[in-house]
């Protein structure tokens, strides 16, 4: 699972049971920062900076219901980062039919969709989380992380993203144990909706099929694997 970064790099250790594994302190500020990305970090391990979007496209999955189509690099424009400065908690951990429904979802309509990917298809423990969007509307987006244990998190909801442009979120998480298949699910939306982040796994669902009513929404997904980091890694 992930966890978010305390500006100084430092895990909290009074994490309730049940969220040891999706909490993801995420940080989100009421006025999001953004600024177009010049640069790309290095990785972790000492390897080049990457010098643009391509480097960051890890395996990019077909689009959901329009039948794999990708945009081409000359008309992607300029990456916009958006960096998550304040921490929300929002999930649910024994709810497997709203689980199962957000990995059932699919794209409704080939007139509106979501792309979605990471950074990278396998991540090791301590390692940071990039997460890529591009949609063709202007639209807000939530995003639900499902951990290998299958309990859902909501690193974010209602991000604002700009049609056909790439946007790359940095919200200081890492990947901590329990690690294993880490899947995400994306809801586009024209408008903000609301989640029951104090809620049980009905209050979820109930809210996703309300989503799911309007017929204005697009889905994306992105799958990944976690590991224990390897003992060299920490020589």
């Amino acid at each position: 699972m992930h966890r978010a970064r305390s500006p100084k790099s430092t895990l909290s250790t009074n994490v309730p049971r049940w969220s040891r594994g999706l909490a993801l302190a995420v940080l989100l500020n009421a006025s999001i920062g953004y600024a177009d990305e010049v640069g790309r970090r290095g990785d972790d391990e000492g390897g080049p900076r990457r010098s643009g979007i391509e480097d960051d496209r890890v395996g990019r999955r077909p689009l959901d219901g329009v039948g794999g189509a990708e945009t081409s690099s000359e008309d992607k424009g300029s990456t916009k980062q958006i960096n998550l400065l304040t921490q929300i908690r929002c999930g649910v951990a024994d709810a497997p039919r709203f689980r199962n429904a957000l990995l059932a979802l699919q794209n409704p309509s080939e007139s509106f969709y979501i792309e979605t990917w990471g950074n990278k298809r396998i991540y090791y423990v301590m390692d940071p989380i990039y997460y890529f969007f591009r949609s063709n509307k202007s639209a807000y987006l939530t995003l639900f992380w499902i951990g290998p244990e299958g309990s859902v998190f909501v690193p974010f909801m209602n991000l604002p993203v700009e049609k056909h442009r790439n946007h790359k979120i940095d919200p200081s998480n890492i990947i901590v144990e329990p690690v294993g298949l880490e899947r995400w699910r994306v809801i586009a939306t024209p408008e903000p909706h609301s989640l029951p982040c104090d809620g049980d796994g009905a209050d979820f669902l109930a809210a996703l099929r309300k989503i799911q009513a309007t017929g204005k929404w697009a889905a994306g997904r992105w799958d990944v694997t976690s590991k224990s980091a390897p003992s060299s890694r920490f020589r």
